[in-house]
């Protein structure tokens, strides 16, 4: 982020060394930067920032056209600054007394999205994180330890490295940096940067903690460019190497309305899927300072398959469905039927409760069963029939004496370990099975159209494997040979 300031800084001497008597305009956020007046330019604001001009060389007048209401005219001497609040969304369109004419874009406040991210893990536990969204904050109530703020307060972040300082503490939007671009005194001009809100060059404590404070709601920090608003930002940290600052470690903070208590907000919430369904306070707030209060169900269900033929549960079950996560607890599946979601219809006491109409197979020891349809809804469990038949196994020697096992099997691509008389319960359908330790001669195809026994011979001596198929090469040969032969009898 050096880079981007430093020239920020140079901008600010460019309108002076294009010379001419001219007079240079400025604008800004109320902070310490201030930008170029390009003319054709579009800058971007929001909604109840404070917008800032500043003549040099002279005195101006400004006239500004806002997006619902009447011209304002402006009279600023030289060397002097007005400012306006932007109170509405839309163009403002600024023209200085020369006719250079600037378009300030100002976006309207925005309902943040609620976006939930659920995870099962082991043992029954479930995870829910609720991640920020670009403008606004949403947290669970209930205990803290993250970096959340109020305006004004002070920040302590732990140094990762052992210099002594100083460090460049940058303070940021973590949204896309602004691109602006128009005439620079008739040449065209564009200027990138980032959504700076304060700069400032600091020496750790003793502890090894940079502490800094941040700016108030609304206003701009140090070195800053936009104001601090409310919402996640991330505090850059850069160290001096000798020929400049690099960037060393990133943090972010959260910003939120003082009305709340932040050492009872959280963005993770965990709960035991075992003991039952937890229903989550959530406070999501606006840009503007407002508060809603939600109730969020987590989209989370249970699944016990049944074998439909043999009136059996069935283990080792599981989910194919995009957007999906499960884990197998006990006789049931713990599904998570939408491990991200979000919400952007809400209103205060609302409770979320997401729901999904899926079509989809599951699968039953690795293979697919035919497609079946579940409406998923909040804490519910499902009792699924699945028509399942049992493959069995029987080993035995080339000389037709019994192996009772351990044998390493493979049905299709899934393996597994099985002994003479052992089953596995599968979807009817076809399947090729064969031994991969100790090795088969043949693989054995079957059926499953009711439960059957798959015959397998395997061969303990890899030797005896490779002499019985140089035989049956052998034999194959002399057949094709034989046949060779009777068909040129024939011939004569």
């Amino acid at each position: 982020m050096i880079a981007p300031i430093l020239l920020l800084a140079a901008t600010l001497v460019l309108p002076f060394q294009a010379g001419g008597g001219a007079k240079t305009w400025l604008v800004g956020f109320g902070g310490e930067l201030m930008l170029p007046y390009l003319d054709g330019g579009v800058l971007e604001a929001r909604t109840g920032w404070a917008l800032s001009v500043r003549v040099l060389g002279g005195n101006g007048s400004l006239t500004v056209d806002p997006p619902d209401g009447p011209l304002r005219q402006l009279q600023i001497i030289d060397g002097g600054v007005e400012s306006f609040i932007l109170d509405s969304p839309g163009d403002w369109g600024l023209t200085t007394d020369e006719g250079y004419r600037l378009t300030v874009r100002v976006q309207p406040v925005l309902k943040p999205a609620i976006t939930v991210l659920t995870t099962p893990l082991s043992n029954g536990t479930v995870e829910v994180v609720l991640r920020q969204p670009p403008r606004g904050y949403a947290f669970f109530e209930g205990a803290g330890g993250e970096q959340i703020h109020h305006p004004g307060d002070e920040v302590e972040i732990s140094l990762e490295s052992n210099s002594t300082g100083p460090y460049m503490v940058n303070l940021l939007e973590p949204q896309q940096a602004i691109t602006y671009t128009g005439l620079l005194q008739g040449t065209p001009y564009t200027l990138t940067m980032p959504r700076l809100v304060a700069s400032q060059l600091l020496y750790p404590d003793q502890r090894r903690l940079l502490v800094f404070r941040l700016p108030g709601e609304g206003e701009t920090g140090p070195g800053g460019l936009v104001p601090l608003g409310l919402g996640r930002y991330t505090v850059q940290i850069s160290a001096f190497t000798g020929s400049g600052y690099e960037p060393l470690q990133e943090t972010e903070v959260t910003v939120v309305s003082r009305e709340l208590d932040v050492s009872r907000l959280s963005s993770r919430a965990r709960f035991d899927a075992v003991e039952g369904m937890s229903v989550f306070k959530v406070l999501v707030g606006d840009e503007e300072g407002g508060v809603t209060e939600v109730f969020l169900h987590p989209p989370l269900a249970w699944i016990k398959v049944v074998d439909s033929v043999h009136n059996e549960t069935v283990a080792n079950v599981g989910v194919q469905l995009s957007n999906t996560l499960y884990r197998g607890l006990g006789a049931e599946v713990l599904v998570v039927y939408e491990s991200v979601t979000s919400f952007t219809e809400y209103s205060a006491g609302m409770s979320l409760k997401p729901v999904r109409n899926a079509s989809f197979p599951l699968t039953v020891n690795g293979f697919p069963t035919k497609p079946l349809n579940i409406y998923f809804t909040p804490g519910t469990r499902y009792i699924i029939p699945v028509q399942l038949y049992k493959l069995s196994t029987t080993f035995h020697r080339p000389d037709n004496r019994p192996y009772p096992g351990p044998v390493t099997v493979e049905i299709g691509t899934v393996r597994k370990t099985m002994n003479t008389g052992e089953y596995v319960v599968l979807p009817p359908g076809e399947y090729t099975v064969k031994a991969v330790n100790p090795p088969s001669f043949t693989p054995a195809t079957v059926n499953l159209d009711a439960d059957k026994e798959a015959t397998i011979v395997v061969l303990e001596n890899p030797a005896q494997l490779s002499a019985m198929r140089a035989a049956a090469v052998a034999l194959s040969i002399a057949i094709t040979y034989q046949l060779y032969k009777m068909a040129l009898k024939k011939r004569k």
